[in-house]
């Protein structure tokens, strides 16, 4: 019984999907399509940041603005330098071992 009912609502979501594709109301389609990829970009977007950080991590450091909590790259530098936040001009100090 249940694998009936899984090809019926397939069959039924194929159905659904393939008349939405051929539909001429391109507009409406578009305006799904940017929302399906906000929504997509909500989900990916955390686990693209933390890819980064571990490809980056030889050769890149990753620090907070202290005034407006950006998260800032910074080249892999020893030192203590002086950094200007680009989104609210905060200037900060860093150490970088």
């Amino acid at each position: 019984v249940r694998h009936y009912i899984v090809l019926i609502i397939v069959t039924v979501l194929f159905i659904i999907y393939v008349y939405r594709m051929l539909s001429k109301k391109l507009y409406v389609r578009q305006r799904e399509n940017e929302i399906f990829v906000k929504c997509i970009n909500l989900i990916k977007q955390p686990f693209l940041r933390f890819i980064h950080r571990i490809r980056d991590r030889k050769t890149h450091v990753y620090k907070k603005c202290k005034s407006c909590k950006k998260v800032l790259k910074l080249k892999r530098v020893k030192g203590t330098h002086s950094v200007k936040c680009p989104i609210c001009k905060n200037s900060f100090r860093v150490k970088i071992k």
